[in-house]
Formats: C-alpha cells, structure tokens, sequence
C-alpha cells in the first residue's frame, strides 16, 4: 500500500513539473508575440 501512494506522489509531482515548465514557456511565447505587437503599434502611430 504505501508503495503505490510513494509512486501516486512521484507521479503527481512529475505532472506538476511539467505543467509548471510548459506554462513558463506559453508565457515566454506570449511576451514575445506582445513585444512584437507593441513594436508594430509604434510603427504605425
């Protein structure tokens, strides 16, 4: 029993750790895509 809840946690964490690096990288992509679009704003007013 206390097996599977040790690899129910590893489990858990390592999703946990992946959703935390895939967010950071979503939100690096949109900073990028804003910054852009801020520079494009710029040109044209």
């Amino acid at each position: 029993m206390a097996y599977s809840g040790v690899l129910k946690t590893l489990i858990r964490s390592s999703n946990l750790g992946s959703t935390t690096r895939n967010f950071s990288l979503v939100g690096s992509q949109i900073s990028k895509h804003t910054a852009k679009w801020m520079q494009n704003l710029k040109i044209l007013s």
